[in-house]
């Protein structure tokens, strides 16, 4: 449902430019969306009770599909010669992706009895997805075109802590 609603949510908050006044990087939501799935999925890792664990998995497949919409906003943005390209191998990463987390999930409950530790492991991805994005961002903003990175709404972490704007490459 989530997925319906996040390419406008993405464009709301993600261009600066969307509606002639200052907007959150696009960037910027993607890694919001990614330590908030993170968080859900480490909740629901403690194994609470369903009627407890309903909430969590509900926001985090929401925060997926908005994060899947946000994706598919920005590439465009960055690869407009390329752009189905592109599209296709997001669209394949996403396909692996769904195909193969329920097999882990499952082959990890199999092996320990439980599924925390498959819960946590994934916790831990997005964690290090987290980390990655916010590594990218910062050395997209100084490697890209700076319409490009405009564009896509690149943000960097390094140069909102140290208050400059950061848009031109080095």
């Amino acid at each position: 449902m989530a997925t319906l609603f996040a390419p406008r949510l993405a464009e709301h908050f993600g261009w600066p430019t969307t509606f002639g006044i200052a907007m959150l990087p696009i960037a910027l939501v993607l890694v919001v969306l990614l330590a908030g799935v993170g968080v859900c999925v480490a909740l629901v890792g403690t194994m609470p009770t369903v009627s407890v664990a309903v909430g969590p998995l509900f926001l985090a497949m929401a925060l997926l599909g908005m994060g899947n919409g946000a994706v598919f906003q920005l590439v465009p943005q960055r690869f407009p010669e390329r752009m189905g390209l592109e599209t296709d191998v997001v669209g394949a990463a996403g396909g692996l992706g769904g195909f193969m987390l329920p097999s882990v999930l499952g082959a990890i409950r199999d092996y320990t009895g439980s599924y925390a530790p498959g819960l946590f492991g994934c916790a831990a991805v997005f964690l290090c997805g987290l980390i990655l994005l916010l590594e990218l961002g910062a050395r997209w903003s100084q490697r890209w075109d700076v319409a490009a990175a405009q564009r896509a709404g690149i943000y960097s972490y390094r140069a909102s802590l140290a208050g400059v704007d950061d848009e031109s490459p080095a």
